[in-house]
């Protein structure tokens, strides 16, 4: 009988990785990597019919399995762990624009989020197009600007702002800090910090680097 080579393929959170025997029947029994991180001895069998999904051995195992399946412009190709809020499983997707983002697993199933925010900045660029009033006022040179020549979005706290410092956010779903400034219409910092005072740093010195009288 042909042997099934299965190595590297995925049958739900397990990944084969390589034999490691023979079972009382015959069958052949793979060593699998699953998603959370443990080891699983399954036989082919058993992987190739859909029975042994995960290693079975973590409380809350990963339900609802969506690695590989399409959800608009989204593949989901990792488990990506659980959101603090709601104990929602996350997903990481490739988002057919090229970008890779992180989405809850409710997000993808109803729509909710259909791109890493591709669609979004599409359907914003159309509205803009759309109004020639908007497009008049972008094509004066001292529209969005400050007295200093600076773009007022960069140099203007929003309301949306909860982080208190212009340009750093929380991203709740990775626990990660976001410091960004964008200048002509163009990112020159965009990067993420594993805390606070790491991110408030970066948009200081992107600010001495780029902006006129950036606050010292």
């Amino acid at each position: 009988m042909k042997r099934h080579d299965l190595t590297g393929q995925r049958f739900g959170s397990l990944t084969a990785k390589k034999i490691i025997g023979k079972d009382q029947h015959g069958l052949m029994i793979w060593s699998c990597l699953c998603d959370c991180g443990n080891m699983a001895e399954v036989t082919s069998t058993n992987l190739r019919l859909g029975r042994k999904l995960n290693c079975g051995t973590r409380k809350n195992h990963i339900k609802n399995n969506l690695i590989g399946q399409q959800f608009s412009k989204l593949t989901v190709f990792e488990y990506a762990g659980r959101q603090k809020s709601n104990g929602n499983s996350l997903w990481r997707c490739k988002c057919s624009c090229g970008n890779e983002t992180v989405v809850d697993s409710n997000a993808l199933k109803s729509g909710r989020t259909r791109s890493c925010g591709c669609l979004r900045r599409k359907a914003s660029s159309k509205r803009i197009l759309d109004n020639p009033a908007m497009i008049a006022s972008m094509r004066s040179s001292n529209s969005f600007r400050d007295c200093n020549g600076n773009p007022v979005q960069s140099v203007i706290k929003s309301s949306r702002n909860k982080s208190g410092v212009i340009g750093v956010s929380h991203e709740e779903k990775e626990d990660k800090w976001i410091a960004r400034l964008m200048v002509d219409g163009k990112y020159v910092l965009n990067a993420r910090f594993d805390c606070f005072n790491m991110a408030v740093s970066a948009r200081k010195n992107a600010e001495n680097k780029y902006l006129k009288n950036a606050q010292k």
